[in-house]
């Protein structure tokens, strides 16, 4: 009886944060077709090395004032520092949810190899001494892949967040620009 409340709540714990990986937010509302217009007016030179830097970033911490140290170097960026940030931290953001996924699949799958060795226990109770040496190994990994899967949905996150906050600053300046033309 208490083998099963113990399953339970080790099953409960890990499906809580792939549950949160899985429905992660959305880019922020209308990012995406800004990277495609900031894409198509840029040249391609300079959009593919914002892209570049952003995916090279995309692994660690990247936030606005780290993109646009990368992207000073990009050529024939025609002075729009904030349209190659922006295009770097959409970069980034994607390889952030691309590592989120990853260690989504990871973490599946080694549910999968716990259910696997599960139903071996139930079916070979004789031999419990020798796979308890296995069981042990296995809820090693399974204490370090949630913790592992929540710091790259707070990256995933973060990115998300400075996007969004970005675009927000972008909306602001245009219509302080158009107010002052009046």
């Amino acid at each position: 009886m208490t083998r099963a409340i113990v399953v339970a709540a080790v099953v409960g714990g890990l499906l809580a944060p792939m549950a949160l990986a899985a429905e992660g937010p959305a880019f922020p509302p209308g990012a995406e077709a800004r990277e495609a217009r900031l894409l198509a007016r840029l040249p391609p030179a300079a959009s593919q090395c914002a892209a570049r830097q952003g995916r090279a970033h995309a692994s660690g911490t990247f936030g606005d004032g780290e993109a646009r140290a990368a992207v000073l170097g990009c050529p024939g960026g025609g002075g729009d520092i904030q349209a190659l940030v922006f295009i770097a931290l959409m970069e980034s953001a994607k390889g952030a949810e691309e590592d989120l996924r990853g260690q989504l699949e990871q973490l599946q799958a080694a549910n999968q190899a716990k259910a696997k060795q599960r139903e071996a226990h139930a079916l070979l109770q004789g031999e419990r001494q020798r796979l308890a040496g296995g069981k042990d190994s296995v809820s090693d990994m399974s204490q370090m892949q949630p913790l592992r899967l929540q710091v790259y949905a707070e990256r995933r996150n973060k990115l998300y967040e400075t996007l969004s906050n970005m675009m927000k600053k972008a909306g602001d300046t245009d219509s302080t620009i158009v107010g002052n033309l009046k």
